[in-house]
């Protein structure tokens, strides 16, 4: 049987007004009940993506922060195959991308996503802290909902919200997302760009 606490993720997000700005991980700080989301798309074929990697482990390591890396598999027309890639995260990526959140930004990594509304590139990194407050601080207000689950069998969850069996209005959206994932992955890289390093990898998509 699954581990619940590290493959089922069911929040709903309440966040006030949280400005400033930062410049390290240090100056971060989450509010209770608010949990934020960031998405980190990568490769370990990647150069770009090492200083991104870094970044994304270090703001898993704070509270209230849910961090997913999220590994892309284009790469693997140019370069060695990245055994993390996972097509559903090249296709959650250009989702991102057909929503018009990420306005200029092209389809590569790395990439940032905070909160599903709030995209960060390569070129903007030394901004990563400074977005990463900025996308916590946007006024999102939902009302609290009660969520159940529970295991028919040891393939089946059943999750339920009790309160949504009312007829929904057109505007009223909910989407329960269950991700497995790797919380630490150790790779010597012995192709490609990153050839002969060892690098980390946090929280790695599985499934």
């Amino acid at each position: 049987m699954m581990n619940l606490s590290r493959t089922i993720f069911l929040f709903l997000l309440v966040v006030l007004p949280f400005p400033g700005h930062a410049q390290t991980i240090d100056d971060v700080k989450v509010p209770d009940g608010s949990p934020a989301v960031v998405e980190l798309f990568t490769s370990t074929n990647c150069s770009a993506c090492i200083e991104a990697d870094r970044i994304l482990y270090d703001i898993s390591k704070k509270k209230n922060v849910i961090a997913l890396g999220c590994h892309i598999d284009y790469w693997d027309e140019n370069t060695m195959k990245d055994p993390t890639g996972l097509e559903a995260c090249t296709y959650r990526q250009w989702t991102y991308k057909a929503s018009g959140m990420m306005s200029g930004t092209d389809i590569r990594v790395p990439h940032f996503v905070i909160n599903g509304d709030r995209s960060v590139d390569q070129g903007r990194l030394k901004y990563f802290y400074t977005s990463f407050l900025a996308a916590i601080g946007r006024a999102y207000i939902h009302q609290p909902l009660e969520v159940q689950m529970k295991w028919k069998d040891q393939e089946t969850l059943y999750v339920t919200m009790p309160e949504t069996n009312k007829e929904l209005d057109d505007k009223d959206s909910y989407s329960v997302w269950l991700i497995r994932y790797q919380d630490s992955l150790i790779k010597k890289i012995e192709d490609g760009q990153t050839a002969g390093r060892v690098l980390r990898f946090t929280n790695v998509v599985k499934s």
